[in-house]
């Protein structure tokens, strides 16, 4: 499904789309959509996919690229659908306003990098994950 930037005051309501589908099945290029009671994977289109909250970033889909708003440390990465972690899994973190990226395995969060990594403004890093919940520089 695919929501256009020129559709405003868009609500989607009990749509079952394809749970075990490894893309989004809902698109939405308008920033003013709102999706209710879905058995989906959704990704807004907007400028970001995914933004930096207490030093988590939550990917909200398994889209192999991610562009992160906001700036900050990240000791955190999850994935928000149901599927929680997927062995052999890669995604690239593209950071749209710079932040950083803390080695942080072991110690209260899931990034193994051996050390950190700072992403200026249109930086970015690939991540893989065996399916564990850590994240590793691909």
């Amino acid at each position: 499904m695919y929501v256009d930037s020129e559709s405003y005051n868009v609500t989607i309501n009990g749509v079952e789309c394809k749970t075990a589908a490894l893309l989004e099945d809902i698109f939405t290029a308008s920033s003013d959509v709102r999706v209710r009671g879905q058995v989906t994977r959704w990704d807004p289109m907007g400028q970001a996919r995914a933004s930096i909250s207490s030093g988590v970033i939550g990917i909200p889909s398994v889209a192999d690229t991610v562009q992160v708003n906001g700036a900050g440390s990240v000791v955190t990465i999850n994935i928000q659908n149901g599927g929680a972690y997927i062995k052999d899994r890669y995604v690239r973190i593209f950071s749209v306003n710079g932040m950083t990226l803390e080695n942080s395995g072991g110690s209260g969060g899931n990034l193994y990098l051996g050390s950190s990594v700072v992403l200026g403004a249109g930086d970015s890093i690939r991540l893989w994950s065996d399916g564990s919940g850590g994240w590793k520089r691909a």
